[in-house]
C-alpha cells in the first residue's frame, strides 16, 4: 500500500497552478542512471513518473540516499536520441509495503538547450492531443482541458 505522500503524488498529474519554475508533466519517458560516485555501476533503466525543466521523479528498486548525485541519460518519446545530465537527489520515499523507492531527483548540471528541450516538449504535448500516446491520460490535467 502507498503511503499518504507519495499517493498524493501520484494524483497530482501535470502541475502548472503552483510556485514551481518550470511546468511539470506526468510522462513515461526513459532514464538511464547511475551514481555520479561510482563511474563503473552499470546504468539502471527506469520510466519516468514525472518530469520538467528543473527535475525528475522515477520509482526505483534500490534506495538512493538523498544528497546523493546521479548522472541520467534522458530519452523523451518519440525522440530516440537522449541527453545527459547530472540530478540530485532531493527525497527518496520508501513506497510502504513493496522494495520500491519513489525517488525525486532535481537537475544540477542541464544543457541550456536540454532544458529548452524538455520545455517545449512538455508545451507541445500540452497542445497537441495526438501526443498523448505516450503518457498516462488518466493522471493528467492537460488531458482533460483538451479533451
Amino acid at each position: 500500500m502507498l503511503n499518504k505522500k507519495v499517493l498524493s503524488f501520484f494524483k497530482k498529474g501535470v502541475v502548472s497552478e503552483n510556485s514551481r519554475t518550470f511546468r511539470r508533466m506526468r510522462s513515461f519517458c526513459l532514464i538511464k542512471y547511475s551514481l555520479a560516485s561510482d563511474i563503473s555501476q552499470k546504468k539502471i533503466i527506469v520510466n519516468a513518473r514525472d518530469i520538467s525543466a528543473g527535475g525528475t521523479v522515477f520509482i526505483s528498486k534500490t534506495r538512493i540516499p538523498n544528497g546523493a548525485v546521479l548522472e541520467m541519460d534522458i530519452q523523451l518519446p518519440p525522440l530516440k536520441e537522449s541527453f545527459t545530465v547530472m540530478a540530485k537527489v532531493v527525497e527518496s520515499l520508501k513506497v510502504r509495503g513493496e522494495e520500491q523507492y519513489l525517488i525525486r531527483a532535481h537537475f544540477k548540471a542541464i544543457d541550456p538547450e536540454d532544458r529548452k528541450l524538455i520545455n517545449n516538449y512538455i508545451e507541445q504535448v500540452a497542445k497537441e492531443p495526438s501526443m498523448w500516446k505516450y503518457f498516462d491520460k488518466k493522471a493528467t490535467k492537460f488531458k482533460r482541458r483538451a479533451a
